[in-house]
């Protein structure tokens, strides 16, 4: 349908997918925060998520702007080394596409091949359009995060969802 190529992310791409988490924390309605975390910050995370195997993938367009993202973040302790945490978004104009479910796929897909055996994520219960598709993937309710956070001048909960690959 569109024109995206979904890729694992590079260092040349932290710019663009530092402006697609800004411009999705902005609409206050989707991510945790507010804005996009410093540059620097998001230079450091993509850093470390290519120096440990971390899957992250970035959905980039026919003018090479980052247009969505979705990666798995592995826990640092020993005791849950086999554990990862979910985060994705996509662009207004790139959603109801599909664009998000290539993007899941792909990454869940690398975070089989990589030992991985629980992924959790947190999602805004407002956002129904997420939840579906995490539980489409093979996502489960796990417990709901009541007044999680305060976004928009509002208390809005949070579902913890996991999916477990068989080791």
């Amino acid at each position: 349908p569109m024109s995206v190529q979904i890729r694992p992310i590079t260092m040349a791409d932290v710019p663009g997918f530092w402006a697609a988490v800004d411009t999705v924390a902005r609409e206050k309605l989707y991510l945790a925060s507010e804005e996009g975390p410093p540059i620097e910050r998001t230079h450091a995370f993509v850093q470390s998520n290519i120096d440990n195997d971390n899957p992250q993938f970035v959905a980039v367009d026919e003018n090479g702007r980052v247009v969505g993202w979705c990666d798995i973040v592995r826990y640092a302790r020993p005791t849950q080394r086999h554990i990862g945490t979910l985060g994705m978004g996509v662009l207004p104009d790139y959603r109801d596409k599909g664009l998000g479910r290539c993007l899941i796929e792909a990454t869940l897909d690398a975070a089989k091949s990589r030992q991985f055996v629980r992924v959790e994520l947190l999602v805004i219960t407002t956002n129904a359009r997420a939840a579906a598709l995490y539980r489409k993937v093979g996502f489960v309710d796990e417990g709901l995060r009541r007044k999680a956070l305060f976004l928009n001048g509002n208390y809005v909960d949070e579902c913890n969802m996991a999916m477990l690959f068989e080791r």
